[in-house]
């Protein structure tokens, strides 16, 4: 019987990954793990990684709900490098941990299947090294810029520090076993998105003989 294939999915921020994870996770067999709701939920009231951000970043981080402020909180840290690491530093390990024991219990109740990990900084904290295979996410940095924008009501500045925060596209795309453009059409991003996850199966099937990486991102 075939395992567990392990699938990363990553892009730039605003770049369609929340369109394609809804896709995956409505297929037989599929469970989506999504790695900044993950985050989100440790920085809430009562969270595993409040009392460290707020030892880390000061009490002014905090939200008045006891959580932690998370705009206030971006505001630090991406506009200073070593600030972005140091909570990376608290928050990745945290991350990784709730991942792998969710990724185990279904692994014990399905026996098989396909497990994809959404998260943004994949191919930053070196990630993407921990799954079978990664798809990425991907359009046109004007699409990009214009969709950030629109989605957190930024300003023009502020969003170009957001994507410049992040590593380039180009990097994560040459990683990458299946390219997914996004820049299109809602149907044609999905379309494509059904045949990179036929792939997917077809990888599933073929554990645990699956070559290491097949990079270059056709399908």
């Amino acid at each position: 019987m075939p395992g567990l294939l392990k699938v990363g999915l990553t892009g730039g921020i605003a770049s369609g990954r929340t369109t394609l994870s809804r896709l995956f996770a409505s297929l037989p067999g599929w469970l989506v793990l999504d790695a900044d709701a993950v985050a989100h939920a440790l920085m809430a009231e009562g969270g595993g990684a409040v009392d460290k951000i707020s030892l880390t970043f000061g009490k002014g981080v905090r939200a008045t709900d006891g959580g932690v402020d998370r705009r206030e909180l971006g505001r630090i840290v991406f506009s200073d490098v070593a600030a972005r690491r140091r909570l990376e530093a608290i928050l990745h390990p945290m991350i990784l941990d709730i991942i792998d024991r969710d990724m185990e219990n279904f692994g014990r109740r399905a026996g098989s299947g396909v497990v994809v990990v959404d998260a943004a900084l994949m191919v930053e904290t070196g990630s993407h090294k921990r799954h079978h295979r990664l798809v990425v996410a991907h359009c046109p940095r004007a699409v990009q810029l214009a969709r950030l924008m629109a989605r957190d009501r930024m300003k023009r500045g502020q969003a170009e520090a957001r994507i410049a925060a992040q590593a380039p596209i180009e990097q994560k795309m040459a990683l990458a076993d299946y390219l997914i453009d996004t820049g299109g059409t809602v149907a044609e991003t999905l379309a494509r998105a059904a045949e990179v996850a036929e792939c997917l199966e077809r990888d599933m099937e073929a554990l645990p003989g699956l070559p290491v990486s097949r990079s270059g991102g056709a399908c």
